[in-house]
């Protein structure tokens, strides 16, 4: 791990005091225009990136390079395959090519930029931090803090009862995005950065309408469960892995410090 400037007790609340600021700043913004609400949103966004990247020290999860097995640069491809054909199979790129003809696509993509570097910066950035911290002992450090922060992640999208989103659909969207979570953790730990997540996640939210009509409708749970739980098997094994070799090669860990 890389030394951080603030605690991970001061992580923790500083991540819980920008969530709920989002919240409030979201309240205050309702009665203004939709562009906006999407410029202040976005500038949110990136004043809390820099916030982050100040208490953190660094978008990094490690400083230096550790020795790669066969077995991870198996499990990253793979990775990389289910990352590809999951864009697929959510229909990414028709999705993005419809936000050009889009009449908000301005404020479309200021939304998604700003949820996208909002949410990483918080989930993989500050809270992957402080449960790595609680988890530091344990066998499975990396795959333990991916979970966690994952499963803080979905929860947050619980918020969206309150916009008036059903509730299946809030339990589909708060169970894929623990799936995706794990997912983008583990996209985090192999670049050894958070750009790549947020360029992902920004990606996956852009859509047409998204600044105007954020909710989304159910789906059939089988193919939630099949597709988002390959993606989450996936994912944790390829976290496993990492652990294990960390474990079997202390000097590497050692060097992370």
């Amino acid at each position: 791990m890389v030394k951080k400037r603030w605690t991970w007790p001061q992580q923790l609340f500083g991540a819980l005091v920008m969530v709920l600021l989002l919240f409030a700043l979201d309240i205050f913004l309702r009665p203004l225009g939709l562009t906006t609400r999407s410029i202040v949103r976005a500038g949110y966004a990136i004043l809390v990136a820099g916030i982050i990247y100040h208490a953190l020290n660094t978008l990094k999860v490690r400083r230096q390079k550790f020795k790669q097995t066969s077995f991870i640069v198996t499990m990253m491809i793979i990775v990389s395959v289910t990352l590809i054909l999951l864009f697929f199979i959510m229909g990414i790129p028709y999705q993005i090519s419809q936000v050009f003809h889009s009449p908000t696509i301005i404020s479309d993509t200021l939304m998604a930029l700003s949820a996208a570097i909002f949410e990483e910066f918080i989930c993989r950035g500050l809270l992957f931090s402080v449960f790595e911290e609680l988890c530091k002992n344990a066998k499975l450090q990396m795959t333990l803090s991916a979970i966690f922060s994952a499963a803080a992640f979905g929860l947050l999208h619980f918020v969206n009862l309150i916009g008036g989103q059903g509730v299946e659909a809030t339990l589909q969207q708060a169970t894929y995005a623990f799936c995706l979570g794990v997912l983008f953790a583990a996209v985090r730990v192999a670049t050894n950065t958070l750009t790549w997540v947020v360029l992902i996640h920004f990606l996956i939210d852009w859509q047409s309408g998204i600044s105007v009509s954020p909710a989304s409708s159910s789906s059939p749970w089988v193919g939630i469960v099949v597709i988002f739980g390959t993606v989450l098997a996936v994912a944790t094994l390829y976290l496993i892995a990492m652990d294990l070799n960390l474990n079997r090669h202390p000097l590497s860990k050692r060097r992370w410090q």
